[in-house]
């Protein structure tokens, strides 16, 4: 194996993982609702689901999604609809007056470890950095296992760290978001993670 091509997917991994997309959304509402305490298994769950969808890519099973359009559709549909519910919750709490001594309209709970996981299946974004990484191993190393498993690994260790560090960056704020005596702090955070789902709808649709 050459260093150059594992070096150039170490930071594709890096970067695909770190920028903004529906995980590290997710992540940060939750961190900023929950605490990153209560975010550690959807944080889990996204690297686990990954690393699983990574490994089906790399051994072939993305062939079955490339030649078979109407499945990559349907994949897809699932996540632009679950992203879309997400940002009309988070949008409505921003806008809906708050009632009683409730001071938050959204009453979600924590993604669990398997919901989070699942998830990969039917995220676009999930989807596109898998078969992208999984066409780069190809290229330099063909199907063989250990290739595989080095890849997986790889995507694991840094993709755990990065989509953490966006569910502490919400619960870093948490505090200040939930303050008594300013609650207007949560639904105007809200309503921005809200507008920036919309917006990664939007432009994964695109690139579609």
């Amino acid at each position: 194996m050459h260093d150059h091509p594992w070096a150039a997917l170490a930071l594709f991994a890096f970067v695909s993982s770190i920028t903004p997309g529906p995980n590290n959304l997710l992540a940060t509402a939750s961190g900023a609702r929950f605490g990153l305490r209560r975010t550690l298994p959807q944080v889990a769950g996204v690297t686990f689901g990954f690393t699983v969808l990574l490994w089906l890519a790399a051994s072939g099973a993305a062939a079955l999604v490339i030649s078979q359009p109407s499945i990559g559709i349907a994949l897809a549909l699932g996540g632009y609809f679950y992203l879309l519910w997400m940002s009309a919750r988070l949008l409505r709490s921003a806008w809906r007056p708050v009632a009683g001594g409730d001071s938050n309209v959204v009453t979600l709970r924590p993604m669990s470890f398997l919901q989070s996981a699942l998830f990969q299946f039917a995220n676009p974004k999930a989807w596109m950095m898998a078969i992208s990484a999984a066409s780069g191993l190809m290229a330099d190393h063909g199907p063989s296992l250990a290739a595989v498993a080095v890849l997986c690994g790889l995507f694991a260790a840094i993709n755990f760290p990065c989509v953490g560090a966006w569910a502490a960056m919400g619960a870093h704020l948490q505090r200040w978001l939930s303050s008594p005596v300013a609650p207007w702090r949560m639904r105007v955070f809200n309503g921005a993670m809200g507008v920036t789902m919309l917006g990664t709808v939007a432009w994964m649709a695109c690139l579609r």
